[in-house]
């Protein structure tokens, strides 16, 4: 039995451009599996082949029930749960204007709600709580002579506070939303910190 006896209805499209959609599934092993994750994820589409794997796994298990037959070993590979880099947000969030970016990076990092931060103002910012990073972005927002909200953009010519930051929120998450965003965020693979985070201050231009 091959692989594309049983997915070939599935859309997979990493898997069937790979070496192993015309293999045996009696041959292919967890290390197979485990380094066409890698692979993909060097190119930046570790979470589209975490997503192929994990269908795969489901599929030949529902043939195998299905047909009555012992499942191969591969059934048995626990794919490494997806972790956002942070080039990964720094290149969702680059899509977004400067000031929607900063909002969006200003929401993760505080808990806010995306309410929250598109109403909030100079005045409520230095009565609440928040790390020293967070006032940091905020901060290198400029400030409007009449409007008293920290995060706002100019539409043609007239300023206006934020609004639809819940469609950024879906975008810079791929649509898994912001409690996904946010867990991600808290859990970021930093591969050299200082270095990373350099990196975002240039991105969304942090005031030092």
């Amino acid at each position: 039995m091959r692989v594309s006896d049983f997915a070939g209805d599935l859309y997979l499209p990493l898997l069937k451009d790979s070496h192993l959609w015309e293999r045996e599934v009696s041959r292919i092993t967890s290390v197979d599996l485990d380094v066409f994750i890698r692979l993909h994820a060097d190119f930046g589409q570790h979470r589209r082949a975490f997503v192929e794997v994990d269908a795969l796994m489901s599929a030949c298990w529902d043939y195998c029930v299905r047909e009555g037959m012992e499942p191969p070993n591969m059934i048995a590979f626990a794919p490494t749960p997806e972790r956002l880099t942070i080039d990964e947000l720094n290149a969702s969030l680059s899509k977004l204007t400067l000031e929607r970016r900063r909002a969006i990076l200003f929401c993760l990092e505080t808990s806010m709600t995306l309410e929250e931060v598109s109403t909030l103002t100079w005045k409520k910012l230095y009565s609440k709580r928040i790390s020293k990073y967070a006032l940091k972005i905020a901060e290198s927002q400029a400030r409007h002579f009449k409007l008293p909200y920290v995060f706002w953009e100019r539409v043609t010519v007239i300023a206006m506070p934020l609004v639809g930051l819940a469609q950024d929120m879906i975008t810079v998450s791929h649509g898994k939303g912001h409690i996904w965003l946010r867990s991600q965020y808290m859990d970021l693979v930093p591969i050299s910190y200082e270095s990373d985070f350099d990196e975002i201050t240039k991105l969304f231009e942090i005031q030092e």
